[in-house]
């Protein structure tokens, strides 16, 4: 009786930690990423960022600093082998940031669309890499 009871408590346990493991590894966004964003003409400037999806939100640490708030993600992963997502962040002195973005195994790739407050925009395009943090 005592074993019935061990091999019980072991099968849950194993159970458990199985669907846990399952769970991170079905969500293809969460953690961090480290990227490399290029201007598409000469009115922006590159820039290094680290993005970060977690519980439903993405931040962009760079645009944080610019006043940018955090903000929900939409996202996009019935693909095998890439999820896509769309986050738009706003400021109230920056303008509005849309990112669109994929993601393959370790690797991130996207695009960035600024609208200043006056209504100018500038695109950049972005690739990184998940980041070990």
């Amino acid at each position: 009786m005592n074993n019935r009871i061990r091999i019980t408590l072991a099968s849950i346990l194993i159970l458990v930690t199985g669907s846990i493991a399952l769970s991170r590894a079905s969500d293809p966004f969460q953690g961090t990423w480290k990227i490399q964003a290029t201007p598409d003409g000469s009115d922006g400037k590159p820039f290094d960022d680290v993005l970060t999806f977690k519980g439903g939100q993405f931040v962009s640490q760079e645009m944080t600093k610019r006043g940018f708030k955090v903000t929900g993600y939409d996202e996009d992963t019935r693909g095998r082998t890439t999820a896509t997502f769309v986050a738009t962040a706003k400021s109230d002195k920056g303008g509005e940031m849309k990112w669109t973005g994929s993601i393959t195994g370790p690797a991130i790739r996207g695009d960035i669309d600024l609208t200043k407050p006056d209504g100018t925009s500038v695109h950049y395009t972005y690739t990184g890499e998940r980041s070990g943090k």
